[in-house]
């Protein structure tokens, strides 16, 4: 159990709770009224200011009952709070709804807070990083494998040289060849792999 100090910066502001025993957020309310129209954004304040312990971190999160009823969310969610940061709660809210506006009234519930620990990090610059399951792939990595316009044939190759290097890693495989190239009619409409792996006893 932490105590995490909190001040109202104005007479109206309210104080967070938490809707139920056991949940993770604690309510953020507004302290004044806001208009959202379609699209709009909009920086709403909560007349809080608080202390977030060292060694801990607050993250303001959106309210999962406003977005699913009115596609209002937090523009840069999770927002971060640092344990020096003594200024007031400011949430800043956006309408995604296309046809509708939105009216913030003062005393609603807009945003949860969540305060967790944070573990201690220092930087090791090293030459290569640990091998993983996951490796570089990440977003982009499907982008244009069906042949559609945009497809990054360096990527993918250089996705195919990364896998031979990790599996020449593995103490059974003593060789490995994996070239990738343009096949199909045109020699241009498809990516083809030849893959050469000799296994070897250890």
């Amino acid at each position: 159990m932490i105590e995490l100090p909190i001040t109202r910066l104005r007479p109206e502001a309210t104080i967070p709770e938490r809707a139920y025993a056991g949940d993770a957020g604690l309510d953020l309310a507004a302290c004044e009224r806001a208009g959202l129209a379609p699209g709009e954004r909009a920086t709403v304040g909560t007349g809080l200011a608080v202390a977030i312990p060292e060694g801990h971190a607050g993250f303001v999160q959106p309210r999962s009952g406003l977005a699913a009823r009115h596609g209002v969310t937090i523009v840069n969610s999770p927002g971060l709070i640092d344990a020096g940061y003594r200024g007031e709660l400011r949430i800043v809210l956006l309408n995604t709804d296309a046809s509708e506006s939105f009216t913030v009234e003062p005393g609603m519930r807009i945003a949860q807070l969540v305060v967790l620990e944070l573990p201690r990090v220092e930087l090791l610059e090293v030459e290569e990083l640990p091998a993983s399951v996951r490796g570089i792939r990440g977003f982009r990595l499907l982008e244009g494998v069906r042949g559609e316009p945009g497809a990054d044939l360096d990527l993918l190759c250089e996705i195919l040289l990364r896998l031979a290097q990790l599996a020449q890693r593995h103490p059974r495989i003593r060789e490995v060849d994996i070239n990738p190239f343009l096949a199909g009619p045109d020699r241009s409409s498809a990516l083809a792999v030849d893959a050469r792996i000799r296994v070897g006893d250890a």
